[in-house]
């Protein structure tokens, strides 16, 4: 099951933590508006900005190429056409500044949507850098009009999420980074995430697993997934057994030297509870940050 979409609408904002765009306008993530900070415009008049005795001088073919313009942030999720694959859905950055900025793949359970996951995501990860949910295939188990999706199996997934980053790369050239990139997954997206992250080592940096994917993390898994780079595992559930399992599974990945993140969704059901906007970047921002000064319980 996926993200219901009277879920999406009641408003996203806590959580316990354990251990620890571009020649194109891009979407950006739905923050408050107070917290973007609108570009700088260059002087349109070249002769009066020559006039000014401080001003740069002229760019000449020895001046730094500059990017394009940066992107905007319209709220939501937008689409992208992705070459061999339905369009996938993304949200841009936050802020105008600090290019080129990482990506944070989500993957959508099944049953379920992209612009949904990206809808939380681009909420969630905003402060980072870019969200981005590849579609997948249409589920057997609903009709067209219904427009709900699932994954063809893990080899598919990684085609697609490949096809999806060159796509994002080919309309903000400049502006995208696969330096520090995360891997995220609801439900059937988080059972993935975790072998997806083994099937190319040093490709993602952190993977964060949401209702699903927290049984695989056993010893063994997690030994793998240290081998292929992955430094840090977050880890929001909702059931009674899967927060149970994700806070053992915290322990086991804090004493192989992977940083570990539980964010307590209790009482939420198979989905995201509706405090997640605050809990979710608060738990993706100690998964990413460099040093984390408290990482005990948080409620």
């Amino acid at each position: 099951m996926g993200v219901s979409n009277k879920d999406l609408q009641t408003g996203l904002a806590v959580l316990i933590l354990l251990a620890g765009c571009g020649s194109e306008k891009a979407p950006g993530s739905p923050v408050a508006p107070e917290t973007i900070k609108p570009m700088e415009q260059a002087p349109s008049d070249p002769e009066n900005a020559e006039s000014q005795p401080d001003a740069a001088p002229p760019q000449t073919e020895t001046s730094p190429v500059e990017l394009p313009p940066a992107p905007a942030h319209p709220a939501g999720p937008a689409p992208l056409k992705v070459a061999g694959f339905r369009p996938a859905s993304h949200v841009g950055p936050a802020d105008d500044s600090g290019w080129p900025k990482p990506v944070v793949v989500v993957l959508h359970g099944n049953f379920d949507r992209p612009e949904w996951e990206c809808d939380v995501w681009g909420e969630v990860a905003g402060f980072y850098g870019w969200t981005l949910c590849p579609r997948g295939v249409r589920t057997a188990w609903a009709s067209k009009a219904e427009d709900r999706w699932t994954y063809n199996g893990a080899g598919a997934v990684r085609r697609e999420i490949e096809a999806s980053l060159q796509a994002l790369e080919e309309r903000y050239p400049g502006r995208v980074s696969r330096e520090r990139m995360v891997l995220a997954g609801f439900s059937l997206g988080g059972i993935l995430a975790p072998d997806l992250a083994l099937a190319d080592p040093g490709k993602y940096e952190f993977i964060f697993l949401v209702e699903g994917g927290v049984k695989k993390l056993d010893k063994k898994k997690i030994k793998s997934l240290s081998r292929v780079g992955v430094k840090g595992v977050g880890m929001a559930m909702s059931a009674p057994g899967r927060r149970k399992l994700a806070m053992d599974a915290a322990r086991r990945l804090e004493a192989r030297g992977i940083r570990a993140v539980f964010v307590d969704m209790k009482g939420a059901g198979h989905s995201y509870r509706s405090d997640f906007a605050v809990t979710g970047m608060t738990g993706l921002k100690r998964l990413v940050e460099s040093r984390v000064v408290d990482a005990g319980p948080i409620e």
